[in-house]
């Protein structure tokens, strides 16, 4: 697809034809906005916007751009990406949106879907973004892009303690919360300030039964040669464990791994888009995982871990002590674990993020979208949010498949 400009307007032109017209201030610090469907013409003024904005790893331009040439393009997924200026031509947002069919409906949601944790734009420093009405900016891209609803969910209400400009828009909590954490520059300090409980001695008792099995290494991988090989294993692993809890294998697709290997294979050494963690017995990979730093904040995204008997050593959990223990050394200020809920992200991470989904209507179809989607988030959230429901549903999913339930392994 060629590179264009797809659309874009003063905002101060637009005012007098928007629906609604009175909910757009005539103090609005919006001067254009502007609708691109090519990655390439927004390359230059993303990848400088995303250095200082506050945003997710998860919106850096080469993770979406590398995520819509294999996952996205895939599934049809049309990329929608929207420049918000204020008057001077001050970038103030950038909304990557995707448009894709779903049920017959023309939804818009943020760009990467289920390979990612947290969804969010960009946006520019300062308070200026806090006082736009996202409403007439998301009716005016809806009309020039073919959607009948926009389908916002997993935002964060703060990021760096910084308020998400769409929190201002009517919304509802996410089915599942987020578990972060502030980091220490020591790393003995940070885990002393860790609740107390049995956990940490039995983590201990794990650890040194562990170390007589054999040469226990832990190593960091983000060239492609290397970190190709242990995504290999990572998706063995895990496709093994989801197979057993009787889980559809969102990893299965060859796009799907394509995009991955991509990531590491295309990133920069200095400042990787994606890092790996491996903990070793000997040669054997006991487990993995793998995250994305920002702006001093590291979020980890996928973890495995082996299903041959070391597994009763907890290998998951020795190695995210390793790599928190290195995320501090590193200088990292906060730490998240993602979203989903398990009993060891609440070991090592107390906070939670407050997590929520906005549904805009714009037109009669996209209204009946809308509630439809409002009562499968519920129901999603009801079961997510209360503990015993939540583990007979797991218990019920493995059982379904054959399978042995085996709750909060790590």
């Amino acid at each position: 697809m060629s590179a264009r400009l797809i659309e874009q307007a003063d905002w101060s032109d637009l005012k007098p034809t928007l629906a609604h017209s009175a909910s757009v201030s005539s103090t609005s610090p919006i001067g254009k906005i502007e609708l691109f469907e090519s990655f390439a013409d927004v390359a230059d003024s993303w990848r400088a916007f995303e250095t200082t904005a506050t945003c997710t790893p998860y919106q850096r331009y080469d993770w979406l751009r590398i995520w819509q040439d294999h996952i996205g393009a895939a599934e049809d997924v049309r990329p929608v990406l929207c420049q918000v200026k204020d008057p001077s031509g001050r970038l103030l947002a950038i909304l990557p949106f995707g448009r894709y069919r779903h049920g017959g409906f023309r939804v818009a949601s943020w760009l990467g879907d289920k390979h990612m944790n947290y969804f969010m734009g960009l946006y520019a420093p300062g308070d200026a973004v806090l006082e736009i009405d996202w409403r007439p900016v998301l009716k005016w891209i809806a009309r020039h892009s073919d959607i009948d609803v926009f389908f916002l969910k997993n935002q964060p209400r703060t990021w760096h303690g910084r308020p998400n400009p769409m929190a201002s828009l009517p919304s509802h909590p996410s089915p599942s919360q987020a578990y972060s954490t502030a980091l220490d520059p020591d790393f003995e300090t940070f885990l002393e300030s860790r609740r107390p409980g049995r956990w940490k001695r039995l983590l201990r008792n794990k650890e040194r039964k562990l170390a007589l099995e054999g040469n226990i290494t832990v190593a960091r991988f983000v060239n492609c040669d290397e970190a190709s090989a242990v995504l290999e294993t990572y998706f063995n692993q895990k496709a093994r464990r989801l197979s057993e809890h009787g889980i559809p294998n969102p990893f299965d697709p060859p796009y799907v791994r394509a995009f991955f290997k991509d990531v590491v294979c295309s990133q920069d050494r200095d400042d990787p888009l994606l890092e790996l963690y491996a903990l070793y017995c000997d040669n054997d990979i006991l487990a993995v995982y793998a995250g994305s730093g920002l702006q001093n904040r590291f979020s980890t995204s996928i973890c495995s871990i082996t299903d041959s008997p070391l597994n009763r050593y907890s290998p998951g959990e020795q190695l995210l002590k390793a790599l928190i223990a290195d995320r501090c050394a590193r200088g990292d200020t906060m730490l998240d674990l993602g979203i989903g809920e398990s009993r060891y992200k609440r070991h090592w991470c107390p906070d939670t993020d407050d997590l929520f989904d906005t549904l805009v209507p714009v037109t009669a179809a996209g209204h009946v979208a809308k509630h439809l989607a409002i009562m499968a988030r519920r129901a999603k959230r009801a079961i997510k949010q209360n503990e015993r429901a939540w583990s007979v549903y797991s218990a019920l999913r493995s059982l379904k498949a054959g399978k042995p339930w085996h709750p909060n392994e790590t």
